[in-house]
């Protein structure tokens, strides 16, 4: 999968708010970007430029990688529909325009992969589990489920590649991350 262009997605964050609220919006946003890659399976790829060194997503900044302009089209219609029907207030965040990857651009590439805490296991290997994933400074989002409510960290995974791996098509989950064995590789773009 060829990703030839991004929009950044930033949180307007107004004078005075602390990190909690920053994360809060950063939440919400994510969530917002699931329901529309939930809509538009395997058409974009999700970045964080900036994440706080303890691991939890707090960035102001969230990139949407996709193939085409006009998968970005979808993306600021699925918006505006959001906005019009009052599930998201306006002025949240702002959207760039979209920047087109160059064509000559050499690497660094990334793959972004969520990490799998099964609910169902057994209480004490999911405790071990988050655990590790704690004690490694595992990268997370807080996120509340579409379906129940319930709100929990979503880890993930970022690994680092050399290559631009396009002639493998990679598979794309409704978080916008790579399904691990298939991954699609992000330019590390500044």
């Amino acid at each position: 999968m060829k990703l030839t262009c991004y929009v950044d997605y930033v949180i307007n964050v107004r004078h005075g708010m602390n990190g909690a609220e920053v994360a809060y919006a950063s939440s919400a946003l994510f969530n917002c970007l699931h329901v529309a890659f939930s809509q538009n399976p395997g058409k974009f790829a999700i970045d964080f430029p900036k994440k706080a060194p303890d691991g939890f997503v707090r960035t102001s900044t969230m990139r949407v990688f996709a193939k085409s302009i006009e998968d970005h089209q979808l993306l600021h219609q699925f918006f505006q529909s959001m906005i019009s029907n009052g599930s998201l207030k306006p002025g949240m965040f702002s959207a760039t325009f979209p920047v087109t990857v160059p064509e000559d651009f050499k690497g660094p590439y990334r793959a972004i992969y969520r990490e799998r805490i099964k609910t169902r296991s057994r209480n004490l290997l999911r405790v071990q589990k988050m655990r590790e994933l704690e004690a490694r400074n595992a990268t997370y989002i807080n996120v509340a489920s579409n379906t129940n409510g319930q709100k929990f960290r979503m880890y993930f995974r970022i690994e680092s590649s050399d290559t631009n791996q396009t002639a493998q098509p990679g598979q794309l989950n409704s978080y916008g991350m790579s399904i691990f064995g298939s991954p699609v590789v992000i330019p590390e773009i500044g």
